[in-house]
């Protein structure tokens, strides 16, 4: 690891798109998930408040589903099934990766778990897995990351040599998944992680999960942990890995089009100003994010989505990696401080 969040930064920034896919040549099957008002009406059955900040819509997951070999035979039919499986409308998809349908999602986990399963999410009744020993690893990326990114390839890349089953989730709006609604990510929206573990977790109830947030992941990471713990899930996950810091502007950017629909928030010309000119997050949450989250400040938003003491009610095993001279965002001692004492988080700074 490099001694300086900025040389961590900058060496990231030296991979190319395709010097990247070809180091960590990786092939992704990405699941559409679309969340209508049938379920979130079973999700919040008999009044429960689980899913508190489930908005109708869509978000997708990219499942690692094997190497590409170099074989130019199986490219070219992976290419081809690429262009018949994309949505109408929907952007392309970076290299290597795919929409999937259900029955090859199906046979995926087939071969995962060793046995056929029922359903497509936790409204689902039934779980007809039987358990095997390796681990599912869900990645869950920075605002406007995914497997986009080297980082991203790489972590999947090696989990996937090790034997490990990996998924990533993607933030709405973000890797290519447009949204249909003027509901972006914030640190408080955890229900789509929540949705997704909860579907696998019903599916597989003794399958080891574990969960790798990176930036904004991160952040999202720690907040679902400590509010499973409050909820009394804190053993779903077996242990879970936090990389922080975060910036949200390129996510809003990248979805002008569907905001700008509701003009309540922002017009085109303005996004692409602010996209110019905006130099610190806190710009960003008080123009468009308070409002979107129904805050009236940025200062009373991130008190709300700060993991900062949050973290003190996580009974997950969990490794937290962070910096002290990150060149985004300042650091915050007192929650190195908070994280110090816990029995069951071990932090590690650069």
């Amino acid at each position: 690891m490099l001694f300086s969040g900025v040389l961590q930064n900058m060496y990231v920034a030296k991979f190319s798109s395709s010097s990247y896919i070809n180091r960590f040549p990786v092939l992704f099957g990405r699941k559409l998930y679309v969340i209508d008002d049938e379920i979130l009406e079973k999700v919040n059955a008999n009044g429960s408040k689980r899913y508190s900040h489930f908005h109708a819509g869509q978000f997708s997951v990219d499942f690692a589903i094997g190497f590409d070999d170099g074989d130019k035979v199986a490219k070219e039919q992976f290419a081809k099934r690429a262009k018949e499986t994309l949505p109408d409308g929907f952007p392309e998809l970076h290299s290597n990766a795919r929409y999937v349908e259900d029955s090859e999602i199906e046979k995926l986990f087939g071969s995962w778990f060793n046995d056929k399963l029922n359903g497509d999410g936790p409204e689902s009744e039934s779980s007809c897995a039987t358990e095997s020993e390796e681990s599912l690893v869900i990645v869950v990326p920075g605002v406007g990351g995914g497997i986009n990114e080297p980082q991203v390839r790489s972590l999947v890349y090696h989990l996937l040599q090790k034997g490990k089953n990996v998924a990533v989730i993607n933030c709405r709006g973000c890797c290519r998944t447009p949204i249909t609604t003027p509901c972006m990510t914030t640190d408080l929206d955890t229900d789509d992680l929540r949705y997704h573990v909860d579907s696998l977790h019903l599916k597989f109830p003794g399958k080891p999960l574990h969960l790798i947030g990176i930036s904004f992941g991160g952040v999202l990471t720690t907040n679902y942990l400590a509010e499973e713990a409050t909820a009394g899930n804190g053993d779903i996950i077996t242990s879970a890995v936090s990389v922080f810091t975060f910036i949200m502007m390129n996510m809003i950017k990248n979805n002008k089009k569907v905001l700008c629909e509701h003009s309540e928030y922002c017009d085109e010309d303005e996004i692409l100003k602010d996209y110019k000119t905006f130099k610190t997050g806190r710009q960003v949450d008080d123009k468009y994010v308070c409002e979107m989250a129904g805050f009236s400040s940025s200062t009373s938003f991130e008190l709300a989505i700060s993991p900062m003491f949050k973290t003190l009610k996580i009974e997950t095993p969990m490794l937290i990696l962070n910096t002290l001279d990150d060149p985004f965002t300042s650091s915050n001692y007192l929650y190195f401080d908070v994280q110090r004492t816990h029995i069951c988080i071990w932090l590690h700074v650069t």
